[in-house]
């Protein structure tokens, strides 16, 4: 009787520790998707963001890369490489003024974090 009381405790503690991993992750991911949303989805509003459309894209490289080692532990490799890239081309882009890469970062880093958090998430559908 004691094994089996043992077994039903680390039991619930492990399904404690995935339910909160879970909903971190999940948490530090809308963030990002967030940031992502906010940002301009036409070229007339990517010209005119100035300081502010800077500042987001600083915050959203700088929470990615906070994160990513975290992100690694329990995340797929493919879809971390896939928004790392993402990322990388949409810094790159903004600085070098190509709105068409940009645009196109933008939405591929957005449906990348959005997977991920399927993925990784503490709702019913990562359960797939």
């Amino acid at each position: 009787m004691k094994t089996f009381v043992c077994a039903l405790l680390i039991f619930a503690l492990l399904c404690t520790f995935v339910f909160i991993n879970s909903y971190s992750i999940s948490k530090k991911l809308d963030e990002l998707i967030t940031i992502t949303a906010s940002l301009p989805k036409n070229e007339e509003d990517i010209k005119s963001g100035g300081e502010e459309l800077r500042r987001q894209i600083e915050a959203l490289r700088g929470k990615w890369s906070e994160n990513m080692s975290m992100f690694a532990y329990f995340l797929s490799y493919d879809l971390l490489d896939r928004a790392d890239q993402a990322i990388i081309e949409l810094y790159c882009a903004y600085f070098s003024g190509n709105t068409g890469d940009f645009l196109y970062a933008a939405e591929n880093f957005r449906d990348a974090a959005a997977r991920l958090k399927i993925l990784c998430g503490a709702g019913f559908e990562s359960f797939a």
